[in-house]
């Protein structure tokens, strides 16, 4: 679902996906982003926590971002709103993924 809605976004050429955490890898979020931690560890040998985002669409995916000590952006691509997201306190906001450029804006 992720490589879909990126690829939707025209986002998905511009990530590793093979670095991230699935849903597929773990039934726990944090462990996602622990699994992906790991990943890109091994694969670059270093990984700043402060460089790293989950990019999700429930306050869960807030939540796990947290307990991993990672950032968050939220997007309303889900069944939550805007402005329920908005206000969970994640480092970022957006309604959607459409503009690209507002994306790379968020995480940059």
């Amino acid at each position: 679902m992720a490589q879909l809605k990126l690829a939707a976004a025209d986002l998905a050429h511009r990530l590793q996906l093979d670095l991230g955490g699935y849903g597929s890898d773990h039934l726990l979020r944090a462990e996602l982003v622990r699994t992906s931690l790991h990943r890109i560890a091994e694969a670059t040998g270093d990984v700043d926590p402060s460089n790293t985002w989950v990019v999700g669409d429930t306050p869960r995916d807030l939540d796990c971002a947290r307990a991993a000590g990672v950032r968050c952006l939220l997007v309303a691509t889900g069944t939550n709103p805007f402005e329920k997201l908005a206000a969970l306190g994640a480092d970022a906001a957006l309604p959607d993924l459409a503009d690209v450029d507002r994306v790379l804006a968020a995480l940059a």
